[in-house]
């Protein structure tokens, strides 16, 4: 079959994936000219290997941090076919740079093109990364679309979670349970990724990492305060742990960025299940913080540890929480790291080894 009989035949990545390779593949010196879609078919036959995504996508962060937007968008243009598992992810990185550039038609393209595969990018007139498209008419039929996908999926959807065992695991041992929860517009993964254990921690702890049930788009994910589905998913997943291992229920302790900092000391607090130690970073208030519930929790024996960045925007309201919790006589520890805005610092394992020793 020649080679531009592809092109005739087939003109999206998914029909190319049934595609049967019967001619000798090109040498590789030839390769250079072929569609992204083909050199996808020819990676899975073992001819041509791509480049990692990792490094590809590097290289458009690389681009962006130089603000070179236009370099980037004609890089993700080129190669985001050749990247299936990571169709959506690059979907957005293509509308951010189509915003970058101005080109908001293209972006309303794409949003139209991510709702007929059945993807949900979190869309509002009221959020900042939507105002260059209020003005167009059928953003409102973008947005209608969009919200209905996103709701469906939450009535759907789960709080799931993964437990991660020591690597000398006993079972006749009882082991301190830590729980760990994303932040906003983020999901279990990512939270694997940044919340490296300490081998403290890793030797000695049962870590459970939760994905909240409620989505922003079709790959993150996030937390509301006082949510009551929430706080069920949380008790239920205790049980099924505390029956599953030997968890210690003395030594539950809980974690979270962000929007997860906020829930964890919201299910702390309110002692949706028997936590002993909140660490919190970038937390927020959660929206049941009343005297009474506080004092529970500090006859409970909660300690209570918040790390935030000198420019976070949740700042005031963490001092607003700590003149509460001097009130309340609960212990607790409250750490500004210099310079740093609404982020996981750079040394949270320190960090976290820190708390747990607070804890204690």
């Amino acid at each position: 079959m020649p080679w531009n009989k592809y092109f005739e035949e087939r003109n999206t990545y998914n029909d190319l994936q049934n595609i049967t390779l019967k001619d000798p593949a090109p040498e590789k010196t030839d390769i250079f000219w072929v569609d992204a879609r083909i050199i996808d078919t020819l990676r899975e036959k073992a001819v041509y290997p791509r480049l990692s995504y990792d490094r590809f996508y590097d290289a458009v962060l690389k681009l962006e941090e130089q603000e070179n937007y236009d370099s980037a968008l004609v890089l993700v243009e080129k190669k985001w076919l050749r990247y299936p598992e990571q169709e959506f992810e690059l979907m957005k990185e293509l509308e951010y740079l189509y915003r970058k550039t101005e080109q908001f038609e293209k972006s309303l393209d794409l949003f139209e093109l991510g709702h007929e595969k059945g993807y949900f990018f979190l869309l509002h007139p009221n959020l900042p990364k939507c105002a260059p498209y209020v003005g167009f008419e059928r953003f409102n039929d973008i947005v209608k679309t969009d919200t209905e996908l996103r709701a469906a999926a939450i009535d759907s959807a789960q709080t799931i979670y993964e437990i991660v065992v020591p690597d000398n695991y006993d079972i006749t041992k009882t082991y301190p349970l830590f729980i760990i929860l994303h932040g906003g517009g983020s999901s279990l993964e990512k939270a694997k990724e940044r919340w490296i254990i300490p081998d403290e921690i890793k030797d000695k702890y049962i870590l459970t990492y939760l994905q909240s049930y409620i989505y922003y788009d079709s790959n993150t994910f996030g937390w509301r305060s006082y949510d009551e589905r929430a706080r069920e998913d949380i008790a239920r997943i205790y049980d099924e742990i505390i029956f599953k291992f030997p968890i210690d229920t003395s030594a539950v302790y809980i974690g979270g960025m962000s929007a997860g900092g906020t829930a964890a000391m919201d299910f702390a607090i309110n002692q949706i299940i028997p936590i002993k130690g909140v660490f919190g970073v970038c937390p927020g208030i959660p929206q049941e913080f009343d005297a009474e519930s506080l004092e529970r929790a500090n006859k409970s024996g909660l300690k209570i540890m918040i790390v935030a960045g000198e420019n976070d925007h949740y700042r005031p309201k963490q001092e607003e929480m700590v003149k509460v919790f001097e009130q309340q006589n609960i212990p607790y520890t409250y750490i500004i790291i210099p310079e740093m805005g609404h982020d996981i610092p750079d040394d949270l394992s320190e960090r976290w080894l820190e708390a747990v020793q607070f804890f204690k």
